[in-house]
This record gives structure tokens, sequence and C-alpha cells, in this order.
């Protein structure tokens, strides 16, 4: 009798289990065409059905978020609803799966999203916590905060260093302003340009917190932010003296000369391209001006004028690509072939966040591949092959699988250097 009790009750725990995979199935459609409000609430009526199921509280956490800060102003944006209705959700989920590596991702992503918050208030104390939280729950993993250090090691003296979004930037504040790293770098975020809270905070500073960067626009100018009139035209940075005489055309290069296209619709230029432009233009060839690999392949029209330099690109005032300028050697090899700055990589293992793997797990063996092809075209054919060893033997595959491009373009130049015997 016990046997049939057992068997019975396994069939209808596999019945239910099915029937809130379906269910799930359906709200994470809802999530995907934007409804988060359905989804949600679909969402509250599972979990009071199945109230250990760590992903009904990553989705709820989840569309919680974007309700705030991805869809159109929301009235109940606040403290409470940030901590009742997405950390706690993730916080729970992480606390019935501690191995569930994306709800940590979106811990890091609310707590990122609190300490701007808090920097908008100036206050600074809670910004630290903010941070401080993120890595107690999770959110800076070792592997990610050893990719944070190496972009830092990376920057130039009093560069300024443009990331893409929250991945790099949350953990790059983390390990300058808690750790104390690098503060001489100025971060600027390229997704957060058109907000002019944020502009402002680059335009004035914290001290102690974010360097100020160079720009023509004052207070007024920021709040009348909007995307300009605009076709596609050239905008010219003159160039010091003492680069001209790094290029190959020193005797006739005057200017850097940007070919800026509309991005915003017909005849149109975001404002956040604006603020950019302005950024670089004003800084004159001041500081160093330099992009992560993440990020630097959407500035279209420079990407030219980028030079390699480790896990972050210069921005040179004359074309680089293609001539034997395109790295900065020495200082290429020396952080990315330093053994040292891989002793967390295997971090990545137990701790891994899929969302954003991609970026700890992929970037440096990417452009340490690219700088071996580099080499193989240049027939240097045993800086091929050390570069080859150093990912194999510093990131190898047991620790994190090759993505499928990185995969494929080591077996092709493999098959190449094999051909060289």
């Amino acid at each position: 009798m016990k046997q049939i009790e057992t068997i019975f009750f396994i069939l209808i725990s596999t019945i239910l289990f099915g029937q809130t995979e379906d269910r799930l199935d359906t709200i994470i459609q809802l999530g995907d065409d934007w409804k988060f409000e359905q989804a949600i609430e679909l969402l509250n009526q599972e979990i009071n059905l199945t109230p250990e199921n760590p992903e009904l509280y990553y989705w709820l956490g989840r569309y919680s978020h974007y309700l705030v800060y991805d869809t159109r102003p929301f009235s109940f944006k606040s403290n409470k609803w940030s901590q009742e209705q997405v950390l706690n959700n993730f916080q729970k989920a992480v606390t019935l799966d501690p191995d569930y590596g994306d709800a940590k991702y979106f811990i890091a992503a609310e707590y990122g999203a609190r300490s701007l918050e808090a920097l908008k208030q100036a206050n600074i104390e809670q910004y630290k916590k903010e941070l401080i939280d993120a890595k107690i729950w999770g959110g800076f993993p070792m592997h990610s905060i050893e990719y944070g250090r190496n972009v830092l090691k990376s920057c130039d003296t009093n560069s300024i260093l443009f990331v893409n979004g929250d991945a790099e930037y949350n953990i790059i504040q983390y390990v300058q302003n808690i750790e104390e790293y690098r503060k001489d770098v100025s971060v600027v975020v390229i997704a957060l340009l058109e907000r002019p809270y944020y502009v402002k905070l680059l335009k004035d500073g914290i001290p102690g917190i974010m360097k100020p960067v160079p720009t023509t626009m004052n207070d007024n100018l920021i709040m009348e932010m909007h995307n300009y009139k605009w076709k596609e035209n050239i905008v010219e940075i003159p160039i010091p003296e003492h680069y001209r005489q790094d290029s190959l055309n020193r005797d006739t290069l005057t200017c850097l000369k940007w070919k800026v296209k509309p991005d915003a619709g017909n005849n149109k230029l975001r404002s956040g391209t604006a603020i950019l432009i302005d950024i670089i233009k004003s800084n004159n060839w001041e500081r160093p001006v330099q992009f992560t690999q993440y990020g630097e392949f959407s500035q279209t029209g420079l990407n030219d004028y980028l030079q390699a330099n480790a896990l972050t690109s210069r921005l040179m005032p004359f074309i680089v690509n293609g001539t034997e300028k395109e790295y900065d050697i020495s200082n290429f090899e020396s952080i990315m072939f330093n053994p040292e700055n891989y002793k967390y990589y295997n971090d990545i293992k137990d701790n891994n966040q899929p969302r954003v793997s991609y970026l700890y797990g992929q970037i440096s063996r990417r452009r340490i591949l690219n700088y071996a092809i580099y080499s193989y075209k240049r027939n240097n054919v045993e800086k091929a092959k050390q570069s080859l060893r150093v990912i194999t033997e510093l990131m190898p595959q047991e620790t994190h699988p090759y993505s499928s491009d990185i995969s494929n373009d080591i077996d092709d130049l493999r098959e190449k250097l094999e051909d060289e015997k």
C-alpha cells in the first residue's frame, strides 16, 4: 500500500510540476512582450501554489526591476518597491537556490541602480553600502572583480574610460570606490548619457567618487537635452603637435575628422551621442580617452582610430586599424599575458552568472585571439602560438567552455599554424 501511495505522490508531483512549467512559459512570453504587470500578477498566483520554486521569485524580481527602469515612468518607484518587490524576490531565489547565477546578476543590477540613486542625493555612505551589499549577496564574484581590475589596469593614467552598460560599470565602481583602486580614471557610461542627472554628475564630479570630465554643457543646456537635428556631418578635433609626430602622415595631419551619422531616426542625433561628442571634443586630447572592448564597437566612425591596449582601446588622432600601431604591443602583452591577472578566472566555474558570462568569460579570450590573428597575418607565427597558449593555459575550456565563434576561430588559426610547419 505504501508503495502505491509513493507512486501516486510522485505521479501527482510530476503532473503539478509540468503544469507549473507550462504556466511559467506563458508568463515568460508575457514578459517577452513587455506585459510586465500581467506577468507579475500571474507570478504571484503561482507563488501561492508553489512557494518553494526559486524561478518564480527570480522572474518576479526581474519584471519588477524592468517596470522601474525599462518602461514608461513608474509611479511606484521608491526604496520600498526596490526592497520589497525587487531585492526581496531575488534574495529569496538565491536563498532557495544558492547557485542561481542570473538572480545574483540582477541583484548586482538592482544594487547598482540604488547606488546611482544615492549619488543623486550625494549620499556617499549609502552609495558605498549598496555596492558592498551587492558583493555580500553574490552579485560581484571574484572573477568579475578581477575583470574590473584588469580593465582599470588597461587604462592610461588620468584617462576617461567609456563603458557600455551596468554589467561593467557596477563592478568597476566597486573596484574603484570600495577597493580604492585606480580612482584617477573617470568612468563614463554610454548608456546613461541621455539622462540629464547623470551628465550633470559627470560635469560636476563628486569628490572622492567621480572625477569630473570636460564638457561645454552648462546646467541649462543639460536640462534641455533632446534628440538634435542632424545630417551626416564631420566633427573636427584639432590634433596637438606631439600626437602628430607619432603619425605616418605628420606633415598633413591637422585634425581628427570624425564622421557622425544620424542615429535617432530620420535626420536626428541621439542626445547621448551628442554628449559623447562634446566630451571627446572638449577634452581636446588633454586626457587619454579609452573604450572598453565591450562597448567600443558601438562608436560608428571611430573604430579605425582605436588602438588595442589590453582590455581597453585608446582613441588615437589618426587611423591605426591595419597599421603597425593597431596594438600597443608592450602594454597589451604585459597585461593580457600576465598569469597574475587570471588568478580568479577559475572562480567562474563555481560562481557563474550566465547573463554576463560572455563578458567575464570570453572577452579576454577574444582579445588575445584577435591579437594572435593579427600576429599571424604579420608573419609572427611564434607570437600567434604564444597567444593561443595563454588562452588555453590561463582560461581553460574545462573552467568555462569556449563560445562557438572563439572555438571556430581557434581551430581555424591552429590549422593555419600547422601548415606553417
